[in-house]
C-alpha cells in the first residue's frame, strides 16, 4: 500500500471555518504523516483566485485534491464546483474534489454525485480512516 506522500504532493482545503482547517492539516501532518504542501482559504471565492493564479504561474501551486466544504457562505461548495467547471480548461493536471460535510443530508450527496469533478464525500471531523480510504482511491 502506498502512502498519502507516494500519491499526493499538493493539497487545498477551502473552509470558512479555521478551526475545520486547523484540525483537517492534523489530521494530515500526525495522523496520515503527510509531508507535502498544504494551502487553505476561507471561501470558495478565494479558492478559485488560488487556482487561477496557480495556473497562471505554470500550475505552481495547483493541488491534486481539494478538501472543499459544502455549506459556507458567500459561494458554497457545489457553486465553488460551477466556478472550478469554468476554469479547469486552464490547468495541466487532475484535480480531485473530496466535499467535506458535517450534514447528513441525501439532498447534498445527490448534489455531489451530478458533479463529476467531485471524487467523494468526507464527513467531519476527519478520521484516519477516512483519509486512508481516500488515498487508496486516488489514481495518481
Amino acid at each position: 500500500m502506498n502512502s498519502i506522500n507516494d500519491k499526493i504532493s499538493d493539497i487545498l482545503i477551502i473552509d470558512d471555518d479555521k478551526f475545520s482547517i486547523m484540525f483537517c492539516e492534523f489530521m494530515l501532518r500526525v495522523t496520515m504523516n503527510y509531508n507535502g504542501e498544504i494551502n487553505s482559504r476561507l471561501s470558495g471565492y478565494l479558492g478559485i483566485e488560488y487556482l487561477k493564479k496557480a495556473a497562471l504561474d505554470e500550475d505552481k501551486g495547483l493541488p491534486d485534491i481539494i478538501l472543499l466544504d459544502i455549506n459556507m457562505p458567500g459561494m458554497n461548495g457545489f457553486e465553488f464546483v460551477k466556478a472550478f467547471q469554468e476554469i479547469i480548461s486552464y490547468f495541466k493536471k487532475e484535480i480531485c474534489i473530496y466535499m467535506l460535510t458535517s450534514s447528513l443530508s441525501l439532498v447534498d450527496k445527490n448534489t455531489a454525485d451530478e458533479f463529476k469533478e467531485i471524487k467523494g464525500f468526507l464527513y467531519k471531523p476527519l478520521d484516519d480512516i477516512a483519509l486512508m480510504h481516500l488515498v487508496n482511491k486516488l489514481n495518481v
